[in-house]
This record gives structure tokens, sequence and C-alpha cells, in this order.
């Protein structure tokens, strides 16, 4: 879903010229933090800033596991607002159950 490193292209303000071209031709120069997704089994592994603008790229609208393999901001950031936009927000209660897998040693630190 994205191999981008660790923050999303284009950045604010379209600063460097990689920027600049990612946000005039857009993919595959436009790129995402880290993330997998395993359709089959509507798996996401890793959820960086950018998570919700690729999952609405490709029109996925199922996540039902969530791995976090790591707690590198680039696989982390996007874990707040992914687990948000499963609240319905008018009665602010989860709409939805999302299981997610955290490593013990990566919980613990």
């Amino acid at each position: 879903m994205g191999s981008g490193g660790a923050m999303p292209t284009p950045g604010p303000f379209f600063r460097c010229l990689v920027c600049k071209r990612a946000g005039r031709v857009g993919e595959p120069f436009k790129r995402n933090s880290s993330s997998l997704l395993i359709n089959d089994a509507s798996a996401l592994f890793d959820c960086g800033e950018g998570i919700g603008d690729s999952l609405n790229r490709r029109n996925i609208q199922n996540v039902v596991s969530l791995f976090i393999t790591h707690w590198h901001p680039g696989h982390t950031c996007g874990l707040r607002p992914l687990l948000d936009a499963f609240v319905n927000l008018e009665t602010d209660k989860p709409n939805k159950q999302v299981t997610v897998y955290i490593p013990t040693r990566v919980f613990k630190a």
C-alpha cells in the first residue's frame, strides 16, 4: 500500500523537487509510509501517517485485523485516525471491531 519511507511524499508545502513532482504527477511519485494489506484476510500490516489516503485511493472499506510490527512513526502514526474511523461519531461508540496485534516486546516498550 505504501513504501515511501517514514514520511509521506509530497510533504507539506512542496518544498523539494521530489515533493513538487509528486504533487504534480501523483502516483507512483506520491508515496505513503510502509504498509501491507492482505485483501483476502482484510489484514493490514502497519499504519503510517498516510494510511487513510492509501486506503481511500484503493477504495478499501474493510480492515478486520491490524498488525503493528514495531513502534517507528512510519509504521504507527496512522493508528489513531485509523481506529477513530471505526467509531460512530453520533453515538461515540465503535461501529466495528478491529483486532490489533502487537508483539509483546513492542507493547512493553
